[in-house]
């Protein structure tokens, strides 16, 4: 009897172990709100700090309703620490899970929204280097690192569909037949001097280019094989303002422009000088054999030539605006451009017979003073609509 009661005291003892064991486990719950609306926060992290030594023993995060729940925690002493995006850190108050409390209600925690004070912020943004409308394709300069040295023609040479050959002439889509505007306006200058023009120009001075490969009729562009619009900036800022640019390279060439601009109220001038030195060398070679008809006796020709030039090119513009309102202005330009040179040529030939034996030989010398130049004026009265382009 005594033996069957030790048994039964044993089995109690381990049983009452085991049931302590299977529930040395607890777990903690609450809800998290927003303390401005009393609403549900989703997504507030959680971590379960032990104590004394502060390390994160487990965590979660709350659902769409602010629940939360954490289970299979250890007998131990513990705090929660909840944080959220844009919103303050906060920590519970401290608890003990032991085996007579082993399920902790933190009932609800409210949190409240920080203010973050930010330095001074500056959004700035750029305009995409090539971009399409309806008629034209559009090239904003700015986004070329040639905009503040180089010249239009280097400008025109970036742009998809447009070739400047090495004297500066303009052809589009392979044809030379290609008409050339100043803010939409037909100039002067872009006639047969338009390749020194735009070798002049600085890029720095305009604002964006558009190519117009079927021109509407208001363009009158019969013959053409399109229209390339180089825009202008236009000066917007108070008092005197403008830009020097040069720029050199090697053979002696070097090109300088200035630009000034005033404004005052609804008055504004403006004026440009542009100052380009060239040159140029050039060299051909022509070897010949002529075969007399009669006899078929061959004869040679042999020439060298060799031609140097060095172009100096002046172009000025100066204008006045007045803008009578916002939408109405009107003005007078004035452009000039002149472009003069020296050209020497030196030719030797040299005529030789069948044997080649020399029979002829003498050199031509020419020395050529050359110029031209373009002049142009004009008057505009502008209205301008409330939307771009119209």
């Amino acid at each position: 009897m005594k033996d069957k009661k030790l048994i039964l005291m044993l089995a109690f003892i381990v049983a009452a172990n085991l049931f302590g064991q299977s529930n040395s486990k607890g777990k903690v719950f609450g809800i998290v709100l927003d303390a401005a609306n009393n609403l549900p926060l989703e997504f507030v992290n959680l971590s379960l700090v032990a104590l004394p030594d502060s390390s994160v023993i487990n965590g979660t995060t709350t659902d769409k309703k602010g629940n939360y729940e954490i289970s299979n925690i250890t007998i131990g002493n513990y705090f929660l620490r909840y944080k959220f995006i844009g919103y303050k850190q906060i920590e519970s108050k401290d608890f003990s899970l032991n085996s007579k409390n082993q399920i902790i209600n933190l009932d609800v925690v409210s949190m409240q929204q920080e203010d973050i004070n930010l330095d001074e912020v500056t959004v700035t943004s750029n305009k995409i280097m090539m971009s399409n409308s309806i008629d034209r394709k559009i090239y904003n300069v700015q986004q070329d690192i040639l905009s503040s040295t180089g010249s239009a023609s280097d400008l025109l040479q970036n742009i998809p569909s447009v070739q400047v050959d090495i004297d500066g002439n303009v052809s589009l889509r392979g044809s030379a037949n290609v008409l050339i505007l100043i803010n939409g306006k037909t100039s002067p200058l872009m006639g047969k001097t338009r390749a020194e023009v735009l070798q002049q120009m600085p890029a720095s001075s305009i604002d964006k280019i558009e190519v117009i490969t079927n021109p509407s009729a208001k363009y009158k562009p019969d013959g053409t094989a399109g229209i390339i619009n180089i825009v202008l900036k236009k000066e917007t800022g108070e008092e005197l303002n403008g830009t020097i640019t040069g720029n050199i390279g090697n053979e002696g060439r070097y090109n300088g422009n200035i630009s000034l601009n005033y404004k005052t109220g609804d008055v504004n001038l403006f004026g440009r000088y542009s100052l380009r030195k060239d040159y140029r060398n050039g060299y051909s070679y022509v070897n010949r054999t002529q075969f007399d008809s009669s006899t078929g006796t061959p004869s040679y020709y042999d020439n060298n030539s060799t031609t140097n030039f060095r172009p100096l090119s002046h172009s000025i513009s100066l204008g006045i605006d007045y803008n009578y309102d916002q939408l109405n202005s009107f003005g007078i330009a004035g452009d000039y451009f002149y472009r003069g040179f020296t050209r020497n040529d030196i030719s030797d030939n040299v005529y030789s017979d069948s044997a080649k034996i020399i029979t002829e030989h003498y050199e031509r010398l020419r020395n050529d003073d050359e110029y031209e130049k373009e002049g142009a004026i004009t008057a505009y009265a502008e209205h301008n609509f409330q939307l771009e382009d119209h």
